[in-house]
């Protein structure tokens, strides 16, 4: 068997967060040469419209998730669009993150509450999600 093939993600699908840019972006297209169906996560629409050509130019299926993830219930209503969009989530790549640079009294519990609602709170919110499902089809 070759590498391709232990690796191939064909009949899959993903969500990824922060696919509209950086190492999100990257894994995105990845996953969709490897035979995954995408959901994108990410803010910024035109990035990930881009993003979604890129997907079905491989021949994959794609659908752009937007939302804020350090508030909870766009969290929740990003996890139930993916969800709604392909029927099921097989894998989920929590890609998203947001890092406090400086000096810590440069920045204030603000800062702080948002950074942990991001990078914490929300991959928790949408594993509770999602992994349900993933579960039980093992």
């Amino acid at each position: 068997m070759s590498w391709q093939d232990r690796f191939s993600l064909a009949g899959r699908t993903a969500l990824i967060t922060g696919a509209s840019s950086g190492i999100g972006t990257a894994i995105a297209e990845v996953f969709a040469d490897a035979g995954a169906d995408i959901a994108g996560h990410g803010r910024d629409e035109g990035r990930l419209a881009a993003l979604g050509e890129r997907v079905e130019a491989a021949g994959r299926k794609f659908a752009a998730v937007t939302g804020d993830l350090a508030d909870i219930a766009e969290t929740q209503t990003a996890a139930a669009r993916a969800m709604e969009a392909f029927g099921r989530i097989d894998i989920l790549v929590n890609s998203a993150g947001i890092a406090l640079t400086g000096p810590a009294v440069d920045y204030d519990l603000v800062d702080w509450q948002r950074t942990l609602a991001v990078n914490l709170t929300a991959p928790f919110i949408l594993s509770k999600a999602l992994l349900p499902g993933m579960m039980s089809r093992k």
